[in-house]
């Protein structure tokens, strides 16, 4: 069980059905019903559903796909937490995989959020390096998985930066 919902929760970072609007947006805060995480886009973002098996998750992303640095969040709800932080090298690993990060570099601590897990690495954009920077926090019953693609020559933009550090519980 606790193997195909690992299975099931990285699936849906990849899985794409319908365009949904923001359940609740002030600004640029993007929070989704019935997980206890938000997060403030610098920008205008585009929404949608995905599903995996049962579960469902909301992605947010940056609507302006011609812009850098690419930003996205992925809210994840009903889920036990404690499982979840347990897996949490395992679930790295693969959204390094599946982004297609070449030796992705893997991080794991905790936050006043919770745990929170990160990786980051390089791939090939039509023929151009770029960097790619994901972000799991992880809380009691959802998750929040924040993504950011940026050309290879930023270390980390104040655009992405401030992107990170907007992740508040709710």
């Amino acid at each position: 069980m606790k193997k195909m919902l690992l299975i099931t929760i990285f699936a849906l970072s990849f899985c794409q059905v319908n365009l949904v609007p923001a359940e609740a947006r002030s600004g640029n805060v993007v929070t989704v019903k019935g997980n206890e995480f938000a997060v403030t886009f610098p920008h205008e973002t585009k929404g949608r559903t995905s599903y995996a098996g049962n579960i469902e998750s909301k992605i947010f992303e940056t609507k302006n796909m011609e812009s850098m640095p690419r930003l996205r969040a992925e809210f994840i709800s009903g889920i036990d937490g404690r499982e979840f932080s347990r897996n949490l090298k395992t679930t790295l690993q693969n959204l390094a995989y599946m982004a297609a990060v070449t030796a992705p570099e893997i991080s794991i601590g905790n936050e006043s959020l919770g745990s929170v897990g990160t990786y980051s690495g390089i791939k090939m954009v039509a023929g151009h390096p770029v960097r790619v920077y994901g972000k799991v926090f992880v809380g009691r019953h959802s998750v929040i998985n924040l993504m950011i693609v940026e050309p290879l020559e930023n270390s980390l933009s104040y655009e992405s930066a401030l992107f990170i550090d907007s992740v508040r519980k709710r």
